[in-house]
């Protein structure tokens, strides 16, 4: 057996997994072919690597795509105090991730051991498992955005999101506080990607330095090292429970904190798990790093200093100002523009309005100029955090930190299919329901959070209908041959900063007068309409001159346009009660069997539900599920009172052979539901 074969073998190799790993062993040792593989032919004691290796183990360093861009060599026999792996000469030491890695651990459901080196990271592949090997323990982060420290980039190919990924350095963290420091470092930068995290290193060093010591030194016939490794990862614990409040762990909680560069909600969640380990306050922690959360809020414009307006500002004219200035660069409508210009001013006085509607922009299409209209809001509103996509955790903790104005653009890609999410933007409509309760921490603690912050939201298409409920609409559409608006580099930051700090001065003049208007509303208005619209009537009152009847004609002119697309459910209804008043059916015998019902409703192609199904319309199953949320639901049509108990018999075994009556609803007990949530019928017209 020559020198590599033993080495590999002695550490639990067979020759089989390295030549399918494509590791090579180079019995024949060449100046040349070390030099073109680590830029250098490295001298040990004044003599050249190509002259003191008796052999060379070299394991290929791959990319994504499997292409094999580097070596990293393995010299035998082992040298007193020179490293034993080595590294092209001019780069950091790049991470060992063998191919079996790439052709199997794609999907993040699949769990990732990562450990010091690639022998030992081969020994976990050969006992079932995928691993990655970094090159040392502190191979783990590179330098970042402001020479903070993030996960390397070879590490960042992998999706971590809720993958099991389990630290297996060598069992020296008690004689070696650097290799503790190193994993907790791991710890934070694989947690701030989503990956659960766990502590492998479980064993008593006495049994074996590495991972690869173990698998060799425990395995017997009733044990093999599959089995060792199963017990190791079934035993795993999460790592943050293993962090204490030692010396060692806390020092390296420190540095870390200060060193990596973490998100900022990240960095607050965090902070409060490791304070409760450490035993330390969390305001120590979070004030660690400072920096970074101080750079990350003022790229969001959030510590920016504008000072109000020195003397007093004429509402009305702010107010067109802003309509104007939103018109320079948008194609709006007056109406449209006035009730943007409101809803800017509404951002400031967040703190003394009891409603805060969501300013939705939709549009029918591309290029309708939504994504410019949330640029001039950016530049406008109160403390704007611009986003094109959010999770519900991001959205109420941002919030609870930086209570921001949230411009989010692009929700038709995802807002519509995020239940959690949508329940999180409906809670912040009103001031007393704007909370939403979250367990946090390893005791499971409830939290409360709060959902209380402006929101415009951006899309193609519409709001689902319980957003929608709570918006004012802004309809855009697309710029015809002729309209000419001003880009938006055209207009100086100075000039917005000019109104903004109008507003400003206005706001502080007049947030206790817009806290008590109460303005009169048209009765037309729904409930939810007129809580939407109250406290922009509101601020335009304040303003005065002619910014009341401004806003009056686009809340009537804006709320028409809504009450003229009803919604699916009113539509519906509607629509059943058309078909009863067809056929001159009475309170005592209305019923309209299913089948019928659907193909009436089917045949209007412009009804909301026309392109339900790829064209085919309303489902049965569909019709039954609206009508479920008002308590009706489908009954069979029962036999006539007067009928004799023989008409009966035989009506019944007539039904038995056609298997059953029609299912369908009765006019009955639908008339409630009618008159509760339709417009009356005039009284010629009545059922």
């Amino acid at each position: 057996m020559d020198l590599a074969e033993a080495y590999l073998t002695e550490r639990g190799l067979s020759r089989e997994t390295a030549f399918s790993a494509g590791i090579e062993i180079d019995n024949f040792i060449l100046k040349e072919h070390i030099i073109e593989r680590l830029g250098k032919d490295f001298a040990y004691e004044g003599k050249p690597l190509s002259q003191v290796a008796e052999t060379i183990i070299w394991f290929p360093v791959r990319n994504s795509r499997g292409i094999i861009i580097s070596w990293i060599a393995r010299p035998l026999p082992t040298l007193k105090n020179v490293p034993k792996f080595l590294t092209p000469l001019g780069g950091t030491a790049p991470p060992y991730i063998p191919k079996y890695v790439y052709e199997n651990a794609v999907r993040p459901a699949t769990p990732l051991i990562i450990t010091e080196g690639p022998v030992k990271a081969m020994a976990c592949v050969e006992a079932g498992f995928a691993a990655i090997g970094l090159s040392g323990a502190w191979c783990a982060a590179q330098e970042g955005p402001g020479k903070k420290l993030v996960l390397r980039s070879e590490l960042r190919d992998f999706d971590w999101r809720g993958r099991p990924v389990y630290v297996c350095f060598d069992a020296d963290a008690a004689v070696k506080p650097d290799v503790r420091h190193a994993s907790i470092r791991l710890f934070m930068l694989l947690s701030q990607q989503a990956a659960e995290v766990y502590q492998l290193t479980a064993w008593n060093l006495a049994k074996g330095k590495g991972i690869d010591d173990l698998l060799v030194g425990e395995a017997r016939a009733d044990l093999t090292r599959e089995k060792i490794l199963e017990n190791l990862v079934e035993n795993a614990v999460p790592f943050v429970n293993t962090i204490t409040k030692t010396k060692v762990d806390l020092d390296a909680v420190r540095h870390e904190l200060i060193k990596v560069h973490l998100d900022p909600i990240f960095r607050v969640r965090l902070c409060k798990e490791l304070a409760r380990k450490c035993d330390v306050p969390v305001d120590l922690l979070r004030r660690l790093g400072g920096e970074e959360t101080k750079e990350t809020a003022t790229i969001l414009g959030f510590n920016e200093v504008l000072e109000p307006w020195p003397g007093p500002v004429n509402g009305a004219e702010l107010h067109h100002d802003l309509a104007a200035i939103i018109k320079r660069h948008i194609v709006l409508d007056n109406d449209s523009a006035a009730a943007v210009a409101l809803w800017i001013v509404l951002t400031y006085v967040s703190h003394v309005v009891d409603t805060l509607p969501i300013l939705a922009i939709t549009s029918p299409e591309k290029r309708c100029g939504k994504s410019r209209l949330l640029s001039v809001l950016l530049r406008l509103v109160y403390q704007p955090m611009a986003c094109v996509d959010i999770t519900p955790a991001a959205l109420f903790r941002s919030i609870e930190k930086w209570h921001p104005t949230l411009l989010v653009d692009e929700a038709d890609t995802f807002l519509k299919e995020n239940v959690e999410l949508r329940g999180i933007i409906n809670s912040g409509h009103t001031r007393d329901q704007a909370w939403v309760p979250r367990c946090v921490g390893d005791e499971k603690d409830v939290q409360m959070f709060s959902t209380w912050a402006p929101k415009s939201i951006a899309l193609i298409g519409e709001l689902p209908s319980t957003l929608r409920d709570r918006s004012i609409q802004i309809s855009m559409k697309r710029r015809a041959r002729g309209e000419v608006v001003v880009p938006l580099r055209k207009t100086p930051k100075t000039e917005f900063d000019i109104l903004r700090r109008k507003i400003l001065r206005w706001v502080l003049d007049k947030a206790q007068l817009i806290e008590t208007i109460e303005p009169s509303l048209p009765d037309t208005l729904n409930d939810r309409a007129a809580d939407n619209w109250l406290p922009l009537v509101a601020i335009a009152v304040a303003a005065g001159e002619d910014w009341p009847e401004i806003a009056r004609s686009a809340l009537i002119n804006l709320s028409a346009s809504e009450d003229e697309e009803d919604s699916v459910m009113t539509a519906l209804l509607a629509a059943l009660r058309r078909l009863f008043k067809e056929r001159n059916m009475t309170e005592n015998d209305g019923f309209l069997p299913t089948d019928e019902i659907l193909k009436k409703l089917n045949a209007d192609k412009e009804a909301p539900w026309a392109g339900w199904r790829q064209g085919n319309g309303i489902s049965a199953e569909r019709l039954a599920s609206f009508l479920r949320r008002f308590g009706i639901r489908s009954s069979q049509k029962r036999l006539k009172q007067d009928q004799t108990e023989l008409d009966k018999f035989q009506l019944r075994q007539e039904d038995e052979e056609k298997s059953s009556r029609p299912r369908g609803y009765y006019l009955k007990s639908l008339l409630p539901i009618f008159d509760r949530y339709l417009s009356p019928l005039r009284s010629d017209d009545q059922i």
